[in-house]
């Protein structure tokens, strides 16, 4: 999708589109 960043905080995984955000852990 257009505008959708995918990048990793220490473990992780934080997906933004638009004004949304879906934080997931992936350990």
């Amino acid at each position: 999708l257009p505008g959708q960043r995918d990048y990793y905080i220490q473990n992780r995984l934080v997906i933004r589109i638009g004004d949304h955000s879906f934080v997931l852990d992936y350990q």
